[in-house]
């Protein structure tokens, strides 16, 4: 749960949207929660290139998969006024 003033980021397996960013009952649950950001995984190979990177209403969708990083760790920095301010 969401505490006033603290950042609400949310790590999931399976992507909440498709390629184009469509909204889904994950999302707006999402945004009615106040997320600021959706990190998530699960493409693997050619569906990497259509992951959707991007904003639906207030909330940043972020694609992490292993293999569409390269194998290399995502560094989320807390301390980034935008992640802080959850936006």
């Amino acid at each position: 749960m969401k505490r006033d003033g603290e950042p609400l980021i949310v790590l999931t397996h399976y992507p909440p949207v498709d390629h184009l960013g469509r909204t889904t009952p994950m999302t707006e649950l999402f945004e009615h929660y106040g997320a600021g950001h959706v990190f998530y995984g699960h493409l693997h190979g050619a569906a990497n290139a259509c992951a959707f990177d991007g904003t639906i209403g207030t909330v940043q969708y972020h694609p992490v998969s292993c293999d569409g990083l390269g194998f290399r760790l995502y560094e989320l920095a807390l301390e980034d006024p935008a992640v802080a301010a959850g936006g």
